[in-house]
């Protein structure tokens, strides 16, 4: 920009007038935003209880705006039981997996087999973070979390690495996975609201997996740095 000011359009003087008044079009998501921040950190609301009495407000809100009519309210509801019907559906696969792990011994083989192998401890780390990231590919992340984080939360315990630092990387792999081909659902988000084809997207999305894939080894070495402020809380 510095050396070729040619190529950068012209920057517009910023309008004030124009920028309060684009806000103003969004103030029920603040609203919103407020309700649920005050009710989460004012005690009103536990975490899970949280989610229902978002909801809740966001009903009152769209209902007083008039914006909610017979069709809208018919396609949020099928869209609310598809989501809800496939929750379930992954808890129920869940803990019914859970159940057989248990009745099989499942963990308890793994974790034998594993120290069997004379692997040091991280290398079973990097192996999981592997594992992770290659059903992150396929795999809903949902299903991938309440599926396998039983045994390989187990698995890992063993070899003594922390348990918040273990579900930081855990959850840096699914961020990953989101927008990774070929099922990288935040990347089709992108294509079907900004119209660009899905390919066009992943193309774009590669070098911010490579940034993502830099702090997942960062985090992986460096322990300390997730872990300093738990740390400082006493957690």
């Amino acid at each position: 920009m510095w050396r070729n000011p040619d190529w950068v359009p012209a920057a517009k003087d910023f309008d004030k007038k124009a920028a309060i008044e684009s806000i103003k079009p969004v103030w029920p998501v603040f609203l919103l935003i407020g309700i649920v921040v005050f009710a989460l950190y004012g005690g009103v609301a536990t975490t899970s209880e949280i989610g229902a009495l978002g909801a809740f407000f966001a009903f009152i809100i769209v209902v007083s705006l008039r914006r909610l009519n017979r069709e809208r309210f018919i396609e949020s509801l099928a869209s609310t039981i598809k989501t809800i019907s496939m929750i379930i559906a992954i808890l129920t696969g869940a803990m019914i997996f859970g159940y057989f792990l248990t009745f099989s011994q499942a963990t308890e083989s793994l974790i034998s087999y594993v120290n069997s192998l004379g692997l040091s401890p991280m290398q079973v780390m990097l192996l999981v973070v592997l594992m992770y990231l290659v059903l992150g590919l396929f795999m809903d992340q949902l299903a991938i979390l309440v599926l396998t984080v039983p045994t390989t939360y187990a698995l890992i315990s063993t070899f003594g690495f922390d348990g918040v630092w273990f579900g930081i990387v855990i959850t840096k792999t699914v961020e990953i996975g989101l927008v990774t081909p070929p099922l990288g659902l935040n990347v089709f988000v992108a294509s079907g609201v900004t119209g660009v084809k899905s390919s066009e997207c992943f193309k774009g999305a590669m070098p911010f997996i490579f940034i993502d894939l830099i702090i997942l080894a960062v985090i992986i070495a460096f322990p300390s740095l997730v872990l300093w402020i738990p740390n400082m809380s006493g957690w």
